[in-house]
């Protein structure tokens, strides 16, 4: 989203501040927007019972010891965050601009040799696509700019191109939190100055409703009790391992995204296994599906061997081609129809 103002800008305000009415989780990702343009609705105090941060400059850095992120994660309810920091741009009304991929010249349309002048200055500060440069040559030929680097998106012939409203765009990525939150209220403080500055919160990404729910772990017929939806890895382990059709397991967990993969190794069976297949009908939240994968195949050890025998009486076997001298480790495992 970008500002749609197209007067010029004149002075900066000197701070504002955030509010959050949160009681349990902070809002999902969304942009603070600082334009200094005229605005006909009063900026809404902040609400009431919510936490309010100390002051923010209008050029605050995004990360560090002192900056935008240090002093909103001050706030009790936030969590983890990270935050980017952009400059907010305007659309240049009435002008398109003919750009081709990896030129770092580009032409301005739509106007005349004059007009485009106006608009466009040596170290100006403009965004076309999403690509954002500096004007290194704002007159090489009447209608022609040069750019501080190459532009690399598709060449076009009237794309639209937007140029700094002297104020900053803060992204706030909520990390440790799920689901769909209020916004963020932000407010200028009490040095709040200049011709008619403005400040915007809006969301980019709405969040998603959390994962839960449980799934079913099912290997050659048999079947583990309803595993929640974030269980750990032992109890992986321990539900897998209570199956007659599998032995020991070594199960580790990893995060991924909003949900987990799990790691299970077959430490006693040997050779080629069936792959465990998994029952996701009871997991809720947008898009929730679990899946399988085989990561490494079993081999079997070197002269392995087998023999099938019609009863469990006493037997025997010769291992024949050995070398005197040298120790050997044999390992024998018997198993039936039961397991």
């Amino acid at each position: 989203m970008l500002p749609r103002y197209e007067n010029p800008p004149h002075h900066l305000p000197p701070a504002f501040d955030l509010a959050s009415t949160f009681v349990n989780l902070p809002p999902p990702p969304h942009n603070i927007k600082k334009s200094p343009f005229p605005n006909n609705k009063k900026t809404p105090p902040p609400p009431p019972g919510g936490e309010t941060t100390e002051l923010i400059s209008v050029t605050e850095a995004a990360d560090g010891a002192v900056s935008f992120e240090s002093k909103l994660s001050k706030l009790s309810s936030i969590g983890t965050i990270s935050v980017t920091r952009d400059y907010s741009f305007t659309p240049v009304v009435g002008k398109t601009v003919a750009a081709t991929s990896t030129s770092n010249t580009v032409t301005v349309t739509s106007c005349t040799p004059n007009d485009c002048r106006n608009d466009f200055s040596v170290n100006d500060i403009i965004k076309i696509g999403e690509e954002t440069f500096t004007i290194t040559d704002a007159n090489p030929n009447p209608n022609q700019m040069t750019l501080s680097s190459n532009f690399l998106g598709t060449s076009q012939t009237a794309g639209d191109i937007y140029t700094w409203a002297f104020g900053y765009e803060w992204t706030i990525t909520y990390v440790s939190h799920v689901g769909d939150q209020p916004l963020i209220v932000a407010t200028g403080a009490d040095n709040w100055s200049g011709v008619n500055p403005t400040i915007q919160a809006y969301t980019v990404t709405n969040g998603e409703a959390p994962i839960s729910g449980s799934f079913r772990l099912t290997y050659e017929g048999e079947s583990t009790p309803p595993l929640i939806h974030e269980c750990t890895a032992a109890e992986v382990k321990t539900a897998l391992e209570s199956l007659t059709t599998v032995g020991v397991v070594g199960v580790s967990r990893f995060v991924n995204n909003n949900g987990h993969d799990y790691l299970v190794t077959f430490t006693t069976e040997l050779g080629p296994l069936n792959v465990i297949t998994v029952d996701d009908s009871e997991l809720t939240g947008p898009s929730a599906k679990a899946q399988v994968n085989t990561m490494v195949s079993g081999v079997l050890p070197t002269d392995y061997g087998q023999l099938t025998v019609a009863s469990g009486s006493a037997l025997s076997q010769t291992v024949t081609g050995l070398t005197k001298g040298t120790a050997y480790i044999f390992r024998v495992r018997s198993y039936n129809s039961e397991g």
